[in-house]
């Protein structure tokens, strides 16, 4: 029933599949007991294809992001488009978090790093147009009034000092729920880790880098070449998996 290409393929609580499709099209589906899938409801969400497709880890809610700017929230067992927000530019890889402080889901959004169109906006000398840096988001989806919530996260730690680094750009994201730490495949074929820290006002999260890979195997992902395109946990959370362009 999907026309085009499939992008995303979703399996939620009580059996309950969600697709999308390359022209922007999510279904949602309903798994029987014999294994048949049956077509429950569809919707037109996005004008352009998917860049994400996100299941809070309750199984409850969807958020999808793609490339028209736009983030638009699912109550997964009601099979309803609940939420539209429009992000400032593409929207890149997705995460639902809860964070010690908030006892609720709210959405983290990485951009997806873009040259920016304005022709003034050149580096001189060399006629280059500058791209847009990449950063991430905390949107409280349930508030109605709250706005983008910026995430200063070109701020490192480093032997406690906190230099600017620049961001390469977020290609997968994973939250360990037990510490708080957020796990992020890098477009320069890195895996990197971060402690999450809420600042004292809650208006925004400073992310701490953590070295834990030995240097064996964060060159491993460098040789290979391979963008992270997916990182998942066990379900005890002792293990991780990642899946890179490099098909392996």
């Amino acid at each position: 029933m999907h026309r085009e290409t499939l992008t995303h393929v979703l399996v939620a609580v009580k059996d309950f599949v969600i697709t999308a499709s390359v022209e922007g099209i999510v279904k949602f589906w309903k798994k029987s007991n014999v294994g048949v899938l049956e077509f429950i409801k569809s919707f037109r969400a996005h004008s352009s294809p998917l860049t994400s497709a996100v299941l809070s880890p309750d199984g409850c809610w969807l958020a999808t992001g793609s490339f028209d700017k736009s983030i638009k929230i699912f109550d997964v067992e009601n099979f309803d488009m609940i939420k539209i927000i429009k992000y400032e530019e593409i929207v890149g890889q997705m995460l639902w978090w809860k964070s010690p402080t908030f006892n609720y889901f709210r959405l983290m959004v990485a951009n997806k790093v873009e040259p920016k169109e304005d022709e003034a906006e050149t580096d001189e000398g060399t006629g280059e147009s500058e791209v847009s840096k990449s950063h991430l988001t905390i949107i409280d989806p349930w508030d109605s009034s709250s706005k983008f919530k910026s995430v200063p996260n070109r701020l490192y730690t480093f032997f406690s000092e906190e230099i600017e680094v620049k961001l390469p750009e977020f290609t997968a994201l994973a939250v360990h729920s037990a510490s708080n730490a957020l796990i992020a495949g890098c477009s320069d074929f890195t895996l990197k880790f971060f402690s999450m820290e809420e600042s004292q006002d809650l208006k925004s999260v400073i992310l701490n880098k953590i070295d834990v890979l030995t240097k064996k195997y964060a060159d491993d992902f460098k040789l290979e070449e391979g963008n992270i395109s997916g990182i998942t946990f066990s379900p005890d959370e002792t293990q991780f998996i990642t899946m890179s362009s490099d098909q392996f």
